[in-house]
């Protein structure tokens, strides 16, 4: 390794700004932009990831970290959400205010297909039936589980009909 390799700008360099990047992976930055921050080449950034477990291990844990803050954006933009929005208010007098204002905004039929996709077991992506009609074939867990109730009541039921003597003579209630 040359006098500017990985050691010397492991030493110098990223050793002491862990932290930022961190940060910054979490935050979704490029390795690439990150090297660019740091003043350092790709292949000594890579090199650094190979031979220091610190920086490697650092770096995975800041991409899951990325990777869950972006599953929950996904989960709020698929299920609708209401926001807060900061707003200043000029008043006739030039007085300004500050004034918040709730904004419901709608969930987001592309995010819910992604998110039931990738995230839910189980899932059925709807499909087209043609002629603008769409077939939406999702099993809530609630649904399934009520299913599932159904299912054993009706095999009690015929458990509980099979002990049944119908050998024997019943009546008919209308007739009697």
């Amino acid at each position: 390794m040359g006098a500017g390799g990985p050691l010397a700008k492991w030493n110098t360099v990223i050793k002491h700004r862990l932290d930022d990047i961190e940060k910054w992976i979490s935050e979704g930055m490029a390795e690439y932009s990150i090297c660019k921050e740091l003043g350092i080449s790709t292949s000594t950034w890579y090199d650094a990831k190979k031979d220091y477990p610190e920086l490697s291990e650092l770096v995975l844990r800041a991409r899951a970290n990325a990777g869950s803050l972006l599953l929950n954006k996904q989960y709020q933009a698929a299920s609708g959400q209401i926001i807060t929005l900061k707003k200043q208010k000029v008043l006739r007098d030039g007085e300004v205010i500050d004034a918040e204002e709730e904004m419901y905004i709608p969930p987001n039929v592309q995010a819910a297909e992604f998110w039931g996709r990738h995230i839910m077991p189980g899932y059925v992506a709807p499909r087209s039936e043609g002629a603008g009609s769409v077939t939406v074939n999702v099993q809530l867990p609630q649904v399934q589980a009520e299913i599932a109730k159904l299912a054993d009541k009706r095999k009690a039921l015929e458990q509980e009909l099979a002990a049944i003597d119908i050998d024997g003579e019943i009546g008919d209630p209308f007739t009697d």
